[in-house]
């Protein structure tokens, strides 16, 4: 049996599933149905509170909503999550 080792190289082109979560609502299902345009879901994170950066439902890292070059919405990232004991580094 050959053994191969793979490289980060080879792992460059594998695609994650990358989210940010920004905060969370626990709501009943009563609630739910009633929603209609103009309703506001209060979420359970202060304005100013980093969100979460997840990557294939892992958080990563943690960061502040930004506003790209190109208009749209980003993140940049504060503090990466060490995957060997979970604390957060700045």
């Amino acid at each position: 049996m050959t053994s191969s080792r793979v490289s980060l190289d080879d792992l460059a082109e594998v695609a994650l599933d990358v989210r940010v979560v920004l905060g969370r609502a626990s709501v009943r299902i009563a609630d739910v149905l009633a929603y209609t345009p103009g309703t506001v879901v209060s979420l359970d994170i202060a304005p100013d509170a980093p969100v979460a950066l997840l990557v294939n439902g892992v958080a990563v890292a943690e960061g502040d909503i930004v506003l790209s070059d190109d208009g749209s919405l980003g993140v940049e990232i504060l503090r990466v999550i060490s995957t060997a004991d979970g604390a957060a580094q700045p």
